[in-house]
């Protein structure tokens, strides 16, 4: 009596033909909802309802003393534009020493791309503490700079 000739198996560990589509449509659905979570921060930081840097800052700020020499820092100003509009921008540099702890003064080399026309390039801010990554965003508000 002849048998029938066992099925073909895949070994062991082998991904199906199934399951390479099911995995080739998930990634394309995680980069798609990837893309649109994108989109909705970048919307969300237009319109002021929230910075993704901010997110990433540590809850208290660093205390000023002598190892705050080197902190890479992120400071708000204002300006206004051609119309008479106010526009609140960030510019980052280096905090190059502690000029006096207790009125929170430091020093700060500010990176070259973010100076304007007329800007200094060194300058004496102060550092206060309640001004520490606000939710919302105020004329001297600061932040650790955290890209490069």
């Amino acid at each position: 009596m002849a048998l029938p000739k066992p099925p073909e198996v895949l070994p062991l560990g082998t991904t199906s033909e199934l399951g390479e589509n099911v995995s080739v449509v998930n990634k394309e659905k995680r980069e798609q909802l990837k893309n649109e979570a994108i989109a909705e921060m970048e919307r969300r930081e237009a319109r002021g309802e929230d910075d993704r840097w901010s997110e990433m800052q540590k809850i208290t700020p660093q205390i000023l003393n002598k190892k705050f020499h080197g902190f890479r820092v992120e400071m708000l100003f204002s300006s206004y534009e051609e119309d008479g509009a106010t526009c609140l921008n960030w510019y980052h540099g280096i905090v190059k020493r502690v000029v006096n702890a207790e009125k929170e003064q430091v020093r700060i080399e500010w990176d070259e791309s973010c100076l304007g026309e007329g800007d200094e390039k060194i300058t004496i801010q102060q550092l206060k503490a309640n001004k520490w990554n606000p939710k919302k965003p105020r004329e001297g508000a600061w932040r650790q700079y955290l890209t490069n």
